[in-house]
């Protein structure tokens, strides 16, 4: 992955793409390749941003869920709310993140 960032800083999004498509064909579950395909693949020309926009910026979420990043976890999911309000994942996934960052007692809403 760290090969991936080096072609996208150096804006050769065509060989980020070749080296994510690689990542994901040995590890499917590999989040951020899966992301940063994406990213780069729109940057090439792809689908609207406005469509996958969402889509991706989930994806990031999960990453950093999964690296144990919740307060950035929750930025992207606030910033994915404020511009999609019936945005599901990032409601629940935001909870989730502030309850690992000891957020409120959500027993107690109930």
């Amino acid at each position: 992955n760290n090969l991936t960032l080096c072609h996208m800083k150096e804006k050769e999004h065509t060989k980020a793409v070749a080296v994510c498509s690689e990542i994901i064909g040995r590890q499917e579950g590999a989040v951020k390749a899966w992301f940063r395909r994406g990213t780069c693949q729109l940057q090439l020309g792809g689908p609207d941003l406005t469509q996958m926009w969402g889509a991706l910026s989930n994806n990031l979420t999960l990453c950093h869920m999964k690296e144990k990043e919740h307060t950035k976890a929750v930025a992207v999911c606030s910033e994915i709310i404020g511009r999609q309000e019936g945005a599901v994942k990032a409601w629940f996934r935001r909870g989730t993140c502030q309850l690992q960052l000891g957020g409120p007692d959500l027993t107690q809403m109930w």
